[in-house]
């Protein structure tokens, strides 16, 4: 895992307590969130994504408002890293920096871009697209 002191990355923070997910699996997808102002939203996808028959590797949010709506790590599940984005960027340039840090850090999982309003409620969603990505090459 990346130190969060790294000054030349745009990593804010990573949960370490692993022993809320120790009881599930861990699946080889990587899930990330572009959110603007969604703390609300962003608390229940964790919720669904902690409720799921397996757990993403990490769910990579990157913060498009860090400075009208700051997000605290502690709010979520303990697979969660908080990139911090620019003030307003768009969708397109957060789901870039997510994936050039998941690039920079040598992950080797598949991606899964995922709105911040999505609700994962079946409990079995993560497993349907690791499916889905099976039947696909790398």
């Amino acid at each position: 895992m990346p130190n969060a002191s790294n000054a030349s990355s745009p990593y804010i923070s990573h949960h370490t307590k692993m022993g809320a997910r120790s009881d599930r699996l861990t699946s080889d997808l990587i899930v990330v969130t572009v959110a603007y102002n969604s703390l609300g939203p962003l608390k229940d996808l964790g919720s669904d994504l902690s409720n799921q028959e397996e757990h993403p590797h990490t769910w990579i949010i990157v913060n498009n408002s860090p400075v009208s709506s700051p997000l605290n790590i502690q709010e979520f599940p303990g697979f969660t890293c908080i990139l911090e984005g620019t003030q307003g960027a768009g969708f397109a340039k957060g789901c870039n920096q997510a994936l050039e840090w998941i690039k920079e850090h040598h992950w080797h999982h598949w991606a899964w871009l995922v709105n911040p309003d999505v609700r994962l409620l079946e409990g079995h969603e993560i497993s349907r697209a690791l499916d889905a990505c099976s039947n696909n090459p790398r």
